[in-house]
């Protein structure tokens, strides 16, 4: 009576066992996505930080360039102003003192091109470090491993327990044929 059971349980115990497997990796997959989502928040989160300021430094660099160009703006205004004014009282006129003025002209020219040239540094010098930023996140997510359990992992899984169905009647044969001889005659 027990041999004839020992088949079946142990049939009963292979197809458990690959039951209990293939939970097992889906266990472990759903616990490593987890960690994969949790890591994706994280770098996002991180990324949507790093962005907020850089774009508050360049909004910082493009007032302070603004400023500049304003002072420089004056500055030029108020150079002009004196050496058309200091001729004005000498009663000196003419292209010495249209020189004198376009000189000061052409130095706010050239003050404002480099005020606005440094600006523009700066800003793409921001936006690269943004898509750096945006690299490093996209390379953390990926760095973080995704599981899942597929189709052949559950074939791997039949495959077990229908290998271990077949060593329990292989085995339920082999005692059979010692206790019972090859014919099914019971030998003494």
């Amino acid at each position: 009576m027990c041999l004839a059971l020992a088949p079946a349980l142990m049939v009963g115990l292979s197809i458990a066992s690959a039951g209990a497997g293939l939970a097992g990796q889906i266990v472990q997959a759903n616990q490593t996505n987890k960690l994969y989502e949790q890591n994706a928040a994280a770098a996002n989160s991180a990324a949507a930080t790093s962005y907020a300021f850089t774009q508050n430094r360049d909004v910082q660099e493009r007032q302070a360039a603004e400023q500049q160009l304003f002072e420089n703006s004056l500055k030029g205004l108020k150079a002009r102003g004196q050496v058309l004014n200091a001729a004005g009282e000498a009663g000196v006129g003419g292209l010495s003192v249209d020189a004198l003025a376009g000189d000061y002209a052409a130095t706010e020219g050239r003050n404002a091109d480099t005020i606005v040239a440094n600006y523009a540094m700066n800003h793409d010098y921001l936006n690269g470090q943004m898509a750096s930023t945006e690299a490093q996140t996209q390379n953390r997510i990926n760095s973080a491993p995704r599981a899942s359990v597929g189709p052949l992992d559950v074939l791997s899984a039949g495959i077990k327990a229908a290998s271990g169905s077949l060593n329990a009647f292989t085995l339920s044969s082999r005692t059979s044929l010692r206790a019972n001889g090859p014919y099914g005659l019971e030998v003494s």
